[in-house]
């Protein structure tokens, strides 16, 4: 729901040379489609998602700048836009990250003992020891290890066929080593709930189609292997899946992903919800299982 932004924008509609959107709508992907749907923004600067855009994104279609500088002070984001003040608008981008070095910067005593404090009572639950990596699970790539394994936790715990996995849910990565209960709410610090729907293998196939459509990354799928191209035109680009078009599959993913589906998946979704938590699904069956390995990769892959 756009309504109290457009009734903003149409506000300062002649007024300004560029039109700028702070947003924490949800990450990257909500706001690409922000960009498609509201005319008229030239930038936006997000978050949520701990996104890290270098260059800059720009949306194919309405050419909107978005930039994120990723998450927990990693970085400072600098724009250098050139202006055309009579045809108002942009004519040139130059974006760059600072990476901070935590070492330089001296923490500030005020909110470091507010923290302190805070993790101190929390302590005796976010570190106990619930299992071991015996190598980390980056959240980093086309295809992540850490996303290929939390999609194999939703189909599980779900009893799903498939499982969805968001690439703005992954928030960290597992160390190599010990694991705790911290580790799991750093990597998913949000109670997202997991919720289930059901499609049939054409209808997914057409959901697989919105996500790799443009310049998009698939979301992080368990329980299916396919193969894409982005040299082909929007709609034709996935080449090959073990789905059987007629038959129905269900799917189960977040609630953020369901909620938002049209955005994500490309089509409204009549999902129920499980009650089951997300963290606590991973820190169960961790504790069951003990050792978190890197799990099967190559589910989906690009062919050029």
């Amino acid at each position: 729901n756009y309504i109290g932004f457009i009734e903003s924008k149409d506000m300062l509609k002649g007024k300004v040379d560029v039109l700028v959107l702070l947003s924490h709508a949800g990450g990257v992907a909500i706001d690409e489609k922000i960009a498609e749907e509201v005319s008229g923004i030239d930038l936006i600067i997000t978050g949520h998602s701990h996104t890290v855009t270098s260059p800059p994104l720009v949306t194919p279609q309405t050419q909107t700048l978005i930039v994120d500088a990723g998450e927990h002070g990693y970085a400072v984001g600098r724009l250098d836009l050139t202006i055309d003040t009579h045809r108002k608008g942009i004519t040139s981008i130059k974006g760059t990250l600072k990476v901070i070095e935590p070492a330089v910067i001296a923490p500030d005593p005020e909110v470091f003992n507010v923290i302190q404090k805070v993790y101190s009572e929390q302590a005796p639950i976010l570190d106990e020891v619930i299992g071991y990596a015996p190598s980390p699970l980056p959240k980093e790539g086309l295809e992540s290890p850490l996303g290929n394994w939390q999609a194999d936790r939703i189909r599980e715990a779900a009893g799903a066929d498939i499982a969805f996995m968001n690439r703005e849910g992954l928030h960290g990565a597992l160390p190599q080593g010990d694991i705790t209960v911290a580790n799991i709410y750093r990597v998913t610090p949000f109670y997202n709930r997991i919720y289930t729907f059901t499609l049939s293998g054409r209808e997914f196939l057409d959901s697989l189609e919105f996500q790799v459509r443009d310049n998009k990354e698939p979301l992080f799928v368990s329980g299916i292997r396919y193969t894409y191209t982005k040299n082909k035109a929007n709609g034709s680009r996935i080449l090959s899946s073990n789905l059987l078009p007629d038959k129905l599959y269900q799917i189960a993913s977040l609630n953020y992903v369901c909620e938002w589906s049209p955005s994500i998946l490309g089509r409204p979704v009549d999902f129920i919800n499980t009650g089951l938590i997300f963290p606590t699904i991973q820190i169960d069956w961790i504790r069951q299982n003990k050792v978190v390995r890197t799990p099967e990769m190559e589910r989906f892959r690009q062919l050029h």
